[in-house]
């Protein structure tokens, strides 16, 4: 992982944010995505802030085109932004899981989270 995927990664993981789970370097079809949260459809890309920079550039967008088109929402997080404001980038995450109609994070099996009972 990069230097910013390592700081946001460390910001993601165990449900530190709103509860939510993500996963790193998560296959989806033939594509490989940065972040993913499975319970919102949520994919996180790291970009370079110089589209020139990255030879690749032209793959993330057919990637990022390839995804919103199977229903995935896709918010790029441009590397230096990460760096400079990583509470901004990670209220913005926040604000894009609990947006559109998102539903509750999911607990994990473990028992950290009880269901719901419902008595007919």
């Amino acid at each position: 992982m990069s230097p910013a995927q390592s700081q946001l990664w460390d910001r993601l993981r165990t449900r530190q944010v709103g509860g939510w789970k993500f996963r790193r370097q998560h296959p989806i079809g033939p594509y490989f995505v940065d972040f993913y949260c499975p319970a919102a459809h949520l994919v996180v890309q790291i970009v370079s802030s110089t589209p020139d920079a990255s030879p690749l550039w032209a793959d993330d967008e057919v990637r990022k085109v390839a995804l919103t088109a199977q229903g995935y929402r896709v918010m790029e997080v441009r590397a230096e932004e990460l760096t400079a404001h990583l509470d901004g980038v990670i209220e913005a995450i926040d604000r894009e899981l609990n947006a559109q109609g998102s539903c509750t994070p999911r607990r994990s099996r473990r028992g950290d989270f009880q269901a719901p009972r419902f008595d007919p």
